[in-house]
C-alpha cells in the first residue's frame, strides 16, 4: 500500500499547480473584461462577447478537453516511450484534421453566423477568431503529453502565458484603437486578435518545455494504421464528451450570442438599446467563471485519478474520492453563488461603473452552484465510463436553454435569459447527480452535510444583508468598492469558519485538497482504506 499514498500525493500536488494556474488565469480573464467594458462601454462589450464563445471553444478544447483525454490514454497503464510516441502521432493527425475543419467552417461561414446573430458587422471578428482553431492541435498535444506524465508545470505555465499576453494585447489595442477614433467594431477586432496572440504565446511556452525535456514526443516506429484508428475513436468519443462538459458555460454563452440580441430586437427594442442590454448581461460571464474556479481545477485532476484506481477495482478508495470531490464542489459553488447574490449591486458598481442589470446578474449567479456540480459530477461519470448519458444530459440542457430563451426573453428581457440559464443548469446538474447515484449505488450527500451547508450559507446571507442595510445606497463607486471588499472578507470568513468547524471535511481530506491550509509536506498521506 506504500505506493498508493505517494501516487495520491503526486497527483494532488499536480492538482495544486493547476489550481494556482486556474486562479491566476481566471483572475486575468475577469480583469481584462473589466477595463474593456470600462473603456468600450456596454455596447463595445456586447461586440466582443458576441464572438468570444468561438474562441472559448478552442480554449476549452486545448485545455480541459483533448489534453485530459490524451493524458488519460498515457496514464491508464505503464506505456513505454515508443508506445506513447505512437499514441501522440495518432492524436496529432486527428487533432490537426479537426482543427482545420473547424477553421474552414468558421472562416467561410462567418457571414452566415453574423446574420443569424442579427449583426453582419461581426463577420470580420468571427474570421479572426477562426485562426485560433489552427493553433488548438499543437497546444492540446503538448499539454496532454506532459499531463500524462503527471507534469503539470508546463500546462500551468502555458495557461498563464496565454492569458497574460491575451489580456495585455486586448487592453492596449482596445485603448489605442478607440483613442485614435476607430469604431467599436474595429476595437473588437483588435481584442479578438489578442486571443490569437495569446494562443501563440502558449505554443512558444510549451515548446520551450518540450525542448528542455530532450526526448521525442512522437514516434513512427512500429506505427500501425489500426492503432491510429483506435486512438482517433477514443479522442473523438471521449474528447468531444469531455469538451462538451467543460464547454457547458461557453455553449450557453453561444446560445445567447446567437439569439439574445435578435430576440430583443424582435420584441420591439431599438438596436442600440438591445446591444447595450446584451453587454450588461455579459457582465455576468466573468463572475460565473471566477465562481467556478474550484470545480474547474478539480475536474482537471479527478479524471486521471479516478481512472487509475477504478481500473484496479479499488472501490473504497474510489468512493472516498468521489465523495470528497462532490463535497468540495457543493461547498465552493454554494458559497460563491449565495455570496455573489447578496453583494451583486456593489460588485456591479465596483467592476462595471453602475448597477445596471443587477437583478438579472443576481439571478444568473445562482448558476455557479449548478455549474460546479455539473463540472465535477460529469468528470466523475466520464472517468467511470459513463459517456453517452452524460453527453445526453449536457445536450438536453443546452436545448432547454435555447427553448426557454424564446419563452422568457421577450417578456422579461435579459432577466429572462438569466432565468433560462439557471433552469437549464439546474436540470443538467440534477440529472447528473441522479445518474451518478445510480451508477455507484451509494448516497452522495447526507442530511448532516445538507444542514451544514444550509447553516453556513444562511448565516452568511444574514450577515451580508445586515452590511447592505448599514451601507444603504452607495454614494460613489469608491463606496461600492469599500462595501464589496468588506462583504467578501466578512461573508467569506464566516462561511469558511462554519464549514471548517463543522467537520464536513476531515483533516486528512483537507490535506489532499489543492491549496489546503491543512497541507503539510512532512505528513505522509494515508487513504481511508489503508
Amino acid at each position: 500500500m506504500a505506493e498508493k499514498p505517494l501516487e495520491t500525493k503526486r497527483i494532488f500536488k499536480g492538482a495544486a499547480v493547476l489550481t494556482i494556474a486556474a486562479i491566476i488565469t481566471k483572475i486575468l480573464s475577469a480583469f481584462y473584461r473589466i477595463p474593456y467594458q470600462n473603456i468600450a462601454g456596454d455596447t463595445g462589450f456586447y461586440i466582443y462577447q458576441q464572438v468570444y464563445p468561438f474562441y472559448g471553444i478552442s480554449l476549452i478544447l486545448s485545455t480541459y478537453g483533448f489534453p485530459v483525454v490524451i493524458s488519460k490514454l498515457i496514464a491508464e497503464r505503464n506505456r513505454g516511450q515508443e508506445e506513447t510516441g505512437r499514441i501522440m502521432l495518432a492524436a496529432m493527425a486527428f487533432l490537426a484534421g479537426l482543427g482545420i475543419l473547424f477553421f474552414a467552417v468558421l472562416y467561410t461561414g462567418a457571414g452566415g453566423i453574423a446574420r443569424i446573430m442579427g449583426d453582419e458587422h461581426l463577420a470580420p471578428l468571427i474570421r479572426i477568431t477562426s485562426f485560433s482553431f489552427l493553433l488548438m492541435p499543437a497546444v492540446s498535444l503538448i499539454r496532454g503529453y506532459f499531463q500524462g506524465h503527471n507534469e503539470m508545470v508546463p500546462t500551468a505555465s502555458s495557461q498563464i502565458a496565454e492569458q497574460t499576453v491575451r489580456v495585455t494585447v486586448i487592453v492596449i489595442l482596445t485603448y489605442l484603437l478607440l483613442h485614435e477614433g476607430r469604431s467599436l467594431y474595429e476595437a473588437g477586432a483588435g481584442a479578438v486578435f489578442g486571443s490569437v496572440a495569446g494562443a501563440l504565446a502558449s505554443i512558444f511556452t510549451l515548446s520551450a518545455f518540450l525542448l528542455a525535456r530532450k526526448s521525442g514526443m512522437i514516434s513512427f516506429k512500429g506505427f500501425k494504421a489500426s492503432e491510429a484508428v483506435k486512438v482517433g475513436k477514443v479522442l473523438l468519443v471521449q474528447g468531444i464528451s469531455f469538451c462538451i462538459t467543460s464547454l457547458m458555460l461557453t455553449f450557453t454563452q453561444l446560445v445567447d450570442a446567437l439569439n439574445l440580441y435578435s430576440l430583443l430586437i424582435d420584441s420591439g427594442m431599438e438596436p442600440s438599446l438591445a446591444k447595450q442590454l446584451k453587454g450588461v448581461f455579459d457582465r455576468g460571464q466573468p463572475l460565473l467563471q471566477l465562481g467556478s474556479i474550484a470545480a474547474t481545477s478539480l475536474s482537471l485532476a479527478v479524471v486521471p485519478l479516478l481512472s487509475s484506481y477504478e481500473a484496479q477495482k479499488d472501490r473504497q478508495y474510489l468512493l472516498n474520492k468521489i465523495s470528497l470531490a462532490l463535497r468540495v464542489a457543493v461547498t465552493a459553488g454554494l458559497g460563491a453563488a449565495v455570496g455573489l447574490i447578496c453583494i451583486i449591486k456593489p460588485v456591479n458598481i465596483m467592476l462595471f461603473t453602475d448597477s445596471s442589470g443587477s437583478k438579472a446578474l443576481a439571478l444568473l449567479s445562482a448558476a455557479i452552484l449548478f455549474n460546479s456540480l455539473i463540472m465535477v459530477a460529469a468528470a466523475i461519470l466520464q472517468s467511470l465510463g459513463c459517456l453517452w448519458p452524460t453527453m445526453a444530459f449536457i445536450a438536453g440542457g443546452l436545448l432547454i436553454k435555447l427553448v426557454l430563451n424564446y419563452l422568457f426573453i421577450p417578456p422579461l428581457s435579459i432577466t429572462g435569459s438569466a432565468l433560462a440559464t439557471v433552469l437549464s443548469y439546474l436540470a443538467v446538474s440534477g440529472g447528473l447527480v441522479v445518474l451518478l447515484r445510480k451508477t455507484i449505488k451509494e448516497p452522495l450527500f447526507t442530511p448532516p452535510h445538507i444542514k451544514i451547508w444550509s447553516l453556513a450559507a444562511g448565516s452568511m446571507a444574514v450577515l451580508l444583508a445586515a452590511v447592505n442595510w448599514l451601507f444603504g445606497d452607495m454614494g460613489s463607486r469608491w463606496m461600492a468598492v469599500l462595501q464589496a471588499i468588506l462583504e467578501v472578507i466578512a461573508g467569506g470568513s464566516l462561511y469558511l469558519l462554519i464549514i471548517f468547524k463543522s467537520g464536513i471535511f476531515s483533516g486528512e481530506e483537507l490535506s489532499l485538497l489543492p491549496l489546503s491550509p491543512q497541507k503539510n509536506s512532512r505528513r505522509s498521506l494515508r487513504t481511508d482504506d489503508e
